[in-house]
């Protein structure tokens, strides 16, 4: 089955290669709600954030696509659009197929549904994750739950240390789980002073993954019903 998904996905990938790339500058918005897509992206190479703006105008991200997601599959098939902006949240080539054509090779290559229903399942995956986050109410387990949500979706090992490879400001880690950019800051000084995280360029790095899961169980005890 891994085998058959890798192949799937490098036919997937080599179709959306066929069409030219396009670049967006960190910043820079792909779509958003008031305008229909052009199409139907996969990324290259980057990252992609995707947030609603509250009442008061802040935004509260939902979710960050990496290499090679694809984005937005709800429109594509159901013809419905959310009220959420898509922006680069580095520099990003993207790949761009208009919906009939991606459409039409999804018919012609059925087997395709396959990868895409795996990519949906990681989407409700993460939005179940952040639903579960939220019901944390101290900030401190909280913050160190999401930590290691990003270490298992953007991690890389490297001499026996996790780097989340992801370069995500307090604030946007802040708008992520529903607390402020200071409350954030404060309580990744306090893992920082433990010795259970390190920041280096906006990147953040644990030196040892079941010390930090450890601290989590230390201070939130989920009670099973």
């Amino acid at each position: 089955m891994e085998k058959l998904s890798s192949q799937l996905l490098d036919l997937l990938t080599a179709f959306f290669q066929t069409y030219p790339p396009v670049y967006f500058k960190k910043g820079e918005i792909i779509l958003r709600p008031d305008r229909i897509p052009s199409g139907v992206y996969c990324i290259e190479n980057g990252y992609v954030k995707v947030y609603f703006l509250s009442e008061q105008g802040d935004e509260r991200l939902h979710i960050i696509y990496k290499k090679e997601d694809i984005f937005p599959l709800i429109w594509a098939f159901k013809n419905t659009t959310k009220e959420v902006f898509y922006e680069a949240l580095t520099d990003i080539t993207l790949r761009m197929v208009p919906k009939e054509k991606f459409l039409n090779f999804i018919k012609q290559k059925p087997l395709l549904l396959l990868i895409l229903i795996e990519r949906l399942i990681d989407i409700f995956d993460i939005h179940v994750n952040r639903v579960r986050n939220l019901e944390i109410t101290s900030s401190y387990p909280r913050l160190i739950s999401r930590l290691l949500f990003l270490s298992a979706r953007f991690g890389k090992k490297v001499k026996n240390q996790m780097i989340i490879d992801l370069p995500l400001t307090h604030k946007e880690i802040a708008s992520s789980i529903n607390m402020t950019r200071e409350t954030v800051s404060r309580e990744c000084q306090k893992l920082v002073k433990k010795g259970l995280i390190r920041q280096k360029n906006h990147l953040i790095i644990i030196p040892d993954l079941e010390k930090l899961e450890k601290e989590t169980a230390l201070h939130y005890e989920r009670v099973l019903i």
